[in-house]
């Protein structure tokens, strides 16, 4: 059996954030490329424009600044400093849970996962239900995702384990879920 005890707080977004921005990074990289390239493109023509004598429209000036902002703006790691995570940080404000001292408990054994969650007398949740009920499991260097569905997810970390291991969770996982469910962490080799 392993159990987990952890706090319902903005760390658990942050992860989530950090695991959806690592999928999708590529979505962020295409779109950055694609505005900034169309932006220095309205630049350049406004420069050609300037240089032959043509009239001036200063919108494709203004139109090229804006697309070249914007793209360095979703540019990965920028877009993860100034567009997500002012944005997370005004949704965790408005979330009671998140600011009000919830608690998380976590019970993994061979037949089942029970989840415990409260905050004092106000909020109290208990799921139990077989390996069934989770979607997908995925281990990242810090955590597991249990995805209870495409876009529902609890985040349950490593460094809050109070009684078992990582590696006996881990096989807990392998032995219950179905093949291609759970999604160990890849072990990489250090070269000596």
């Amino acid at each position: 059996m392993v159990r987990v005890e952890q706090s319902f707080d903005s760390r658990i977004t942050k992860e989530i954030n950090n695991n959806t921005l690592k999928k999708l990074g590529w979505v962020y990289w295409v779109f950055s490329i694609i505005l900034f390239v169309c932006g220095i493109a309205n630049i350049y023509e406004y420069v050609i424009e300037q240089s032959s004598g043509a009239p001036l429209d200063t919108s494709t000036l203004i139109f090229g600044i804006i697309f070249t902002i914007l793209g360095c703006l979703f540019f990965p790691p920028l877009a993860k400093i100034v567009i997500i995570r002012p944005l997370q940080k005004s949704i965790n404000k408005k979330q009671p849970l998140m600011n009000g001292g919830a608690q998380m408990s976590f019970c993994f054994d061979d037949k089942e996962v029970i989840i415990d969650s409260n905050m004092g007398e106000s909020f109290k949740d208990h799921i139990e239900a077989d390996y069934s009920f989770i979607y997908r499991i995925e281990e990242e260097v810090a955590s597991w995702s249990l995805f209870i569905s495409v876009g529902q997810r609890f985040v349950v970390f490593k460094d809050k384990i109070i009684e078992g291991s990582v590696d006996e969770l881990n096989a807990i996982f392998k032995a219950n879920m179905p093949v291609n469910k759970f999604k160990p962490l890849k072990k990489t080799r250090h070269l000596h």
